[in-house]
């Protein structure tokens, strides 16, 4: 079930960020972005798992992630623009229109 909530996540984040970019030439570094990230968290995870684990067990890997989670949670709704799928799907619309004329 890990792989189905990462598969759904790495997706989420590449429409995110494919709706949020003006540029669409700009798309591929920021995808990159989101794929270092993850290389770099499969990287230091393990490692940062079992310095955790060695000075406070196993409750304090999940005590650190919901504190992660959390400050995470907040950080997305005040940096993710408020408009609902509706308002985007307009939005696009109209640059395309503007496109064509």
């Amino acid at each position: 079930m890990i792989g189905v909530g990462a598969g759904g996540v790495q997706v989420s984040a590449f429409a995110i960020v494919s709706s949020l970019v003006k540029e669409k030439s700009h798309i591929n570094k920021y995808i990159g972005i989101i794929q270092m990230s993850y290389g770099i968290g499969m990287i230091v995870g393990p490692s940062l798992g079992t310095l955790l684990y060695s000075i406070g067990g196993f409750v304090l890997n999940y005590q650190i992630l919901i504190i992660l989670y959390a400050i995470l949670f907040i950080l997305i709704l005040a940096v993710l623009p408020n408009k609902s799928l509706l308002e985007m799907e307009e939005e696009n619309s109209d640059s395309s229109d503007c496109d064509t004329n």
